[in-house]
């Protein structure tokens, strides 16, 4: 009776286990109410970032499909008890996100950023469907069977596990995988798209395809009605095959195109240690990312929540360096200049700035960045 009690004690702390990398997981993609997100500003250089961010990626894609594997559970049952594999799974799951969201590291470079209210508000609104979709989907079937609460309550109980029978309620009529479409909402609905975040979703993404191919290779090893299924019902759009091809080869392309087109952005990431303004603008005192694109005069700022797309009006590739200049009017704060590795930047004095010319005395600050 005590192995029963254990058993299933452990599967209520791999349970919670999992419900703190859910709830993690929604303030990490969404930018809100962590420590550190995946939009965060850069700590590191970029070549290094990135490799440490695939590395958390491949680290998670080969635990989540190797253990859910058939012939893993074969061999790992002969090591942990059968009760409470499903457990250990979400567990080592939720770990590798932990780390993963501990060790992330944000690389910046402004992919886009929509600024319209209402833009943001849809796209927020997505964001959130994204989320309920993947819970629905998992209490469509069986919410505690997939995450092993199911199984060790059983165990305590003395009875035998049975497993689930082949069931396509609700979404799953419409699509397949009704739990992936909502991970894909979640990832892709994004406001603001960094260089990170895009190499995250398109990584995820990539799994995503990748691992339904290995999980229906098992749902119709298993599931014999599952084949007539798969031919029937759409893998994740509602749409025919045809034009789900094609909707796919133009994201693919599309992405690539998009992607390539800002390789060649520098990045600047200076900490500003009073508010100022830029392009109309009133930005405050933080750490931000400065979005240099090659060949054009358009640049992003993007802070503590805060981002700004601005104009240089002059540009001198003579002087190089990494600094931004402001003018000061008595206590405001006005962008002038910057200088980048692509350069020196000038902006255009707004009617705010030039009130403030005329009404204060005026001084130069420089603030150093990298």
């Amino acid at each position: 009776m005590f192995s029963r009690i254990a058993g299933f004690i452990y599967g209520v702390v791999c349970y919670l286990a999992f419900l703190g990398a859910f709830l993690f997981a929604i303030g990490f993609i969404g930018n809100f109410a962590v420590p550190k997100s995946i939009d965060a500003a850069p700590q590191t250089a970029v070549t290094f970032a990135l490799a440490i961010d695939v590395l958390l990626l491949g680290l998670f894609a080969v635990q989540h499909s190797v253990m859910a594997r058939q012939w893993f559970k074969t061999a790992w049952t002969r090591i942990v008890p059968a009760p409470v594999e499903r457990s250990t799974y979400v567990l080592f799951s939720s770990l590798a996100l932990f780390l993963l969201f501990w060790k992330w590291q944000p690389i910046g470079g402004v992919i886009w950023n929509v600024e319209n209210a209402t833009g943001r508000l849809i796209i927020l609104a997505l964001y959130a469907v994204g989320w309920l979709t993947v819970l629905v989907a998992t209490f469509l079937i069986n919410h505690f069977d997939l995450l092993g609460l199911r199984q060790v309550w059983l165990y305590l109980c003395g009875q035998p596990y049975t497993p689930l029978k082949f069931r396509t309620p609700g979404l799953y009529r419409f699509v397949r995988h009704p739990l992936y479409v909502g991970w894909l909402l979640v990832f892709w609905s994004a406001p603001l798209m960094t260089s990170a975040h895009l190499v995250f979703a398109i990584a995820t993404t990539a799994y995503i395809l990748i691992a339904i191919q290995f999980e229906e290779r098992d749902l119709v090893r298993f599931h014999g009605e599952y084949e007539e299924y798969r031919r029937r019902v759409p893998m994740l759009l509602p749409i025919g095959s045809k034009m789900k091809k094609l909707i796919t080869m133009l994201f693919i392309v599309g992405a690539t195109l998009f992607t390539a087109s800002r390789a060649n952005a520098q990045v600047l990431v200076v900490t500003v240690p009073f508010d100022f303004a830029v392009a109309g603008k009133t930005m405050p005192a933080a750490t931000y990312i400065v979005q240099d694109f090659k060949d054009s005069r358009l640049f992003a700022f993007m802070g503590d929540g805060q981002s700004t797309m601005v104009v240089a009006t002059e540009t001198d590739s003579t002087v190089t360096g990494g600094k931004l200049v402001f003018h000061r009017f008595g206590d405001e704060y006005f962008l002038s200049d910057m200088v980048t590795r692509s350069g020196k930047m000038h902006f255009a004095a707004s009617a705010r700035e030039r009130r403030a010319r005329r009404a204060a005395q005026h001084s130069l600050t420089t603030v150093l960045g990298n």
